[in-house]
């Protein structure tokens, strides 16, 4: 769970050389600093995101090609501007997450 820390904070951590590997990873944008980086995507490997942007001002928005290049990766988008709140199911080795406006369904198996 990064926030919206931005490339400052994803460059520290790049650096630390920390295991930065997750399936789920939940981020904001803020507007004074861009996030999600190639460099700091690949080291995170998400298969799904959470990306927290309801009723934030449009310098907070998730650009559209941000969220398209990620799906053509294979990762799972969940927006709470498009899905409201996105429940977080644990189940054994299994994550269920769940749009609560669409429905929308995706299992993260390990």
């Amino acid at each position: 769970m990064t926030a919206d820390t931005g490339y400052e904070t994803e460059k520290a951590l790049l650096e630390s050389g920390k295991h930065l590997q997750s399936d789920l990873w939940i981020c904001g944008r803020n507007q004074r600093d861009s996030m999600g980086h190639d460099a700091f995507v690949n080291a995170v490997a998400p298969k799904a995101i959470i990306a927290t942007e309801q009723s934030y001002p449009e310098a907070e928005q998730i650009p559209p090609v941000w969220k398209a290049w990620l799906e053509n990766k294979g990762v799972a988008f969940f927006s709470q501007k498009e899905h409201g709140a996105v429940f977080v199911l644990p189940k054994g080795n299994e994550l269920t997450l769940k749009g609560y406006l669409t429905g929308c369904k995706v299992r993260l198996t390990r």
